[in-house]
């Protein structure tokens, strides 16, 4: 091995930058679930902000990156979730919350939601007449169908007799 001494003026530095990939995952200790093949997260709490979602439930990699948000009457199932790359301008990832049991989007299983979901139980709306989330959302007890159960799974959060399940 032959040591070679090369003078500063003799050199010439190139820079290489490497794009970090920007992307979210769940929080460590979190119930969070992001299921990539649905674009679904769920796994959450009723009533969250859009704060306590990033401080307790998420983490987004990449320094480039951002989260916003599109919500219809509150932040609850179906609020769009944007992963962004700032650097780019491109939104890389789209999913949608779920709350089961929130079924009309407001973060709360109320009234209102269960009058959704029993339409979903009696046909009056289909799988194929709402988004992914609500009707994930409808389907309290994880079976793949809408019945009767899950109504009653709705009602009884409703009146505080019973917290549902927000995981699989």
């Amino acid at each position: 091995v032959t040591e070679t001494t090369v003078k500063a003026e003799d050199t010439t530095m190139f820079a290489v930058w490497k794009m970090m990939n920007v992307y979210i995952e769940s929080a460590e200790k979190s119930t969070t679930v992001i299921d990539e093949i649905n674009d679904l997260i769920y796994g959450i709490i009723e009533k969250l902000t859009p704060d306590e979602f990033e401080a307790d439930y998420i983490e987004l990699i990449g320094a480039n990156g951002d989260i916003s948000y599109e919500t219809g009457i509150g932040f609850g199932t179906d609020t769009k979730v944007y992963v962004n790359d700032s650097a780019s301008n491109k939104v890389v990832a789209t999913y949608s919350l779920v709350v089961y049991g929130d079924v009309d989007g407001d973060g709360v299983a109320d009234g209102q939601d269960v009058v959704l979901a029993q339409m979903l139980c009696d046909g009056i709306l289909t799988e194929d007449t709402v988004s992914k989330a609500v009707y994930e959302a409808a389907d309290c007890n994880h079976d793949g169908e809408i019945t009767q159960d899950d109504v009653n799974e709705i009602i009884n959060a409703g009146l505080l007799t019973s917290k549902i399940n927000q995981t699989k």
